[in-house]
C-alpha cells in the first residue's frame, strides 16, 4: 500500500511537470483536462488501467455541463475550443487533421444548434454581443461561425469559395444523398449553380436517382477525377469517414461549404 501511495504521489509529480512545460496555447483554452491528453498523446505512450477513478454527472443541476446549456458558457467556450484546435492542428503538422476537423466542427455546432431558432438579424446580434466580449484575434472563427449558419439557415446564401471552386472543373459532382445534399443542391438550383448529379462511398447502397439526378458510387463515377470538382454535401461531423472515402478512389478536388474552414 505505501509503494502504490508512493508511486502515485510520483505520476502526479510527473504530471504536473509535464502540464507547467505545455506550450502556452494549451492552456488557453478554459479547461484542462482534454488539452492535456492530447498534449500527452505527442509525449508517448499512456498508460491505462480499468479502475473506476471517477464519475461524471452531465447536466446534473450544478455541474459545469448543465451551465454549459447558456449561451453565455456555450459561446466563448466552443470559441476557445475552436482556437485550440486549429493551433493543435498546426502544431501537430496535421497529423490528426481528419480527426481535429471532426472536434472543430462539433464545437462550432454546439453554437449553431443554440441558435438555430434565431433569424439572421438576431444571430447577428448575438454573434456580435459576443464578439465584442471577447478578443479580437477570433475574428476569423466568428466569421466561419457567421458564414455555416447562413449556409444551413439562409436559402439564399452560397458563399465565394463555392463560386470559385466550380469555375476550376468542367463537371460538379455533389458527394452525399441526404440532408446536407438536398440543402447544397436546392441552393445551387436557385443560383444557376449546374451539378451532374450526386456521388456515394463506394459501401453504400444507391436508388440510382435523387432529386431527379443520378446518383454514382465515387468509383463508379463516370467522369475524368482531374477535372471534376466534388462539393460535399454531407455532415462534416463524420469528416474523417468522408476524407477515408475520398482517398479511397483517389478523390482529390473536393470542397465542404458546410465544414469551418481557417
Amino acid at each position: 500500500m505505501i509503494l502504490q501511495k508512493k508511486s502515485m504521489f510520483t505520476a502526479s509529480m510527473v504530471y504536473r511537470r509535464e502540464v507547467l512545460q505545455m506550450d502556452g496555447f494549451f492552456l488557453d483554452s478554459g479547461i484542462g483536462d482534454y488539452p492535456t491528453r492530447l498534449y500527452a498523446l505527442e509525449k508517448g505512450k499512456i498508460f491505462y488501467f480499468t479502475r473506476i477513478m471517477s464519475i461524471y454527472r452531465e447536466h446534473h443541476a450544478g455541474s459545469w455541463s448543465s451551465s454549459f446549456l447558456s449561451g453565455e458558457i456555450r459561446w466563448p467556450h466552443s470559441i476557445l475550443m475552436i482556437d485550440f484546435l486549429d493551433k493543435y492542428n498546426e502544431y501537430t503538422n496535421k497529423k490528426y487533421d481528419a480527426y481535429v476537423r471532426c472536434r472543430i466542427q462539433k464545437s462550432a455546432m454546439d453554437i449553431i444548434n443554440l441558435c438555430s431558432k434565431m433569424t439572421w438579424e438576431e444571430f447577428m446580434k448575438t454573434s456580435n454581443c459576443y464578439f465584442e466580449k471577447m478578443n479580437p484575434k477570433y475574428e476569423i472563427i466568428f466569421k466561419q461561425i457567421n458564414r455555416l449558419w447562413r449556409w444551413l439557415f439562409d436559402p439564399e446564401y452560397v458563399d465565394e469559395a463555392v463560386y470559385r471552386f466550380k469555375n476550376m472543373y468542367q463537371r460538379i459532382v455533389i458527394m452525399g444523398a441526404g440532408g446536407y445534399a438536398r440543402l447544397a443542391a436546392e441552393k445551387f438550383s436557385k443560383k444557376g449553380i449546374t451539378f451532374e448529379g450526386f456521388a456515394v462511398s463506394d459501401d453504400q447502397q444507391t436508388d440510382g436517382r435523387y432529386l431527379g439526378k443520378p446518383v454514382w458510387k465515387l468509383g463508379e463515377m463516370p467522369f475524368d477525377l482531374t477535372d471534376t470538382g466534388i462539393i460535399i454535401g454531407i455532415n462534416p461531423l463524420i469528416w474523417e469517414q468522408i476524407v477515408h472515402s475520398l482517398q479511397q478512389v483517389g478523390v482529390k478536388n473536393y470542397i465542404c461549404p458546410f465544414l469551418l474552414a481557417f
